[in-house]
């Protein structure tokens, strides 16, 4: 039935029905269908599988994207394993779904969000935001690119500076990982502006 659709599942079981069904519950080419899907992954996934799923629709794409990005668990036993006890997946889920609209930084727009507490697995269907690129860590970047980190930065830590407690109760199943790094922050922010006097 339309509008129903496996909350999580793997990447290889996405399939033109799942896409259509999410697309549709997120208000995404309803009245179109996507017919064909194609794949392929992004980045070295230390830690997660990153998909871009190109897109074929019945009625041509004018009503929906022509591809959105998908983010899953490792399939990596190891690499799983360190991102559970890093609560590494918890935070990501977390972010899109509890904090992404109390600050003001560019992020793809969120189309699903689907997480199970038990196993750790889920799925995080966005926009595909090409032709952006991954930084490189080890080449660095250059002064304007380091000026557009900035500019990100102050909109990450500055809608959220001093409401430790407020975002923490907002935050639902990660609570207990944000009320910790939120209080951290509420310290260092207390520290800096006894250090400003």
């Amino acid at each position: 039935m339309e509008g129903h659709f496996q909350q999580v599942c793997d990447a290889c079981s996405i399939d033109p029905v799942w896409l259509t069904a999410m697309l549709h519950s997120a208000g995404i080419g309803v009245g179109n269908a996507v017919v064909e899907v194609s794949r392929g992954s992004i980045g070295t996934g230390q830690l997660g599988d990153n998909v871009r799923f190109q897109l074929r629709w019945r009625d041509g794409a004018g009503t929906g994207p022509a591809s959105v990005i998908g983010k899953f668990p490792s399939k990596s036993d190891a690499s799983r394993a360190a991102a559970i006890a890093m609560d590494t997946y918890v935070k990501e889920v977390g972010f899109y779904r509890d904090l992404k609209d109390h600050v003001s930084i560019r992020t793809p727009a969120s189309m699903h969000v689907g997480w199970n507490d038990q196993t750790h697995d889920f799925v995080l269907m966005m926009e595909d935001i090409t032709p952006a690129q991954q930084g490189d860590q080890i080449d660095g970047c250059g002064v304007e690119q380091a000026a557009l980190v900035v500019d990100q930065a102050v909109g990450l830590h500055g809608p959220t500076w001093g409401r430790a407690e407020e975002l923490a109760k907002l935050a639902g199943g990660v609570r207990s990982i944000l009320t910790g790094r939120l209080r951290r922050h509420a310290r260092r922010s207390t520290r800096l502006t006894m250090l400003s006097w």
